[in-house]
């Protein structure tokens, strides 16, 4: 089956690094500057989407809600300098998988949780259980040391 990634960062520099970082994990990567461009690609949904919360026009959060309004299924990742608790609760409520706060650790990081998608869903061949991929996840960064 056929894995894409989206990325929503306004930062040109970092959303390029996280792009060249999975090229060779999944089949496609696309970086989007801009939420106009970003939008205008989910005609064509990705399997997971990676967003920055600060963006230039809204917020992660923000895009967030548009995505469960046009009822997709991709998966989806925050990841943002921002490290206000309430946003990363704010977040998980909203069915992210995993917030990220960036820091040199952050592209390693995000690359394991995406390795673990793909693992449990099987290739996305099968849905995520939600719950039991955070769950099960979590006990893996406290037991191998990730962030």
């Amino acid at each position: 089956m056929h894995t894409s990634l989206y990325i929503l960062d306004d930062d040109l520099y970092y959303g390029r690094c996280l792009k060249k970082q999975f090229e060779s994990t999944v089949d496609e990567v696309k970086h989007f500057k801009t939420e106009r461009n970003f939008r205008k690609a989910l005609q064509s949904p990705p399997n997971i989407i990676i967003l920055d919360y600060n963006l230039e026009q809204s917020t992660g959060l923000d895009v967030i809600d548009e995505i469960q309004e046009l009822g997709l299924s991709s998966e989806l990742l925050l990841v943002s300098s921002q490290d206000n608790v309430n946003v990363v609760l704010n977040a998980y409520k909203k069915v992210v998988l995993g917030y990220f706060e960036k820091s040199t650790a952050t592209f390693c990081d995000v690359q394991k949780c995406i390795e673990w998608m793909l693992f449990m869903s099987n290739d996305f061949h099968y849905p995520l259980n939600r719950n039991q991929f955070r769950e099960m996840w979590l006990k893996s960064r406290k037991k191998y040391g990730f962030a």
